[in-house]
């Protein structure tokens, strides 16, 4: 309610059309975004890496000898 009253009319149907999505749809999420906040960006870009599947087509690095 509060977000339709600082956003106005003119986007009270984009508000509960987003609003339905996430509700509904349990493969769309929310995460909150505080550029403030280290852990917080870690969180939303681990969602985002997760989300993209990013290295997991990557080739595990060889472990180093012990001698060397």
């Amino acid at each position: 309610i509060k977000l339709n009253e600082d956003m106005g009319k003119k986007f009270f149907k984009l508000n509960a059309s987003i609003g339905s999505l996430l509700e509904n749809d349990p493969m769309v999420s929310f995460i909150p975004l505080n550029i403030k906040d280290e852990d917080n960006i870690e969180l939303v870009l681990a969602h985002v890496d997760n989300a993209i599947q990013y290295g997991e087509d990557l080739e595990p690095k060889p472990p180093k000898d012990l001698d060397e």
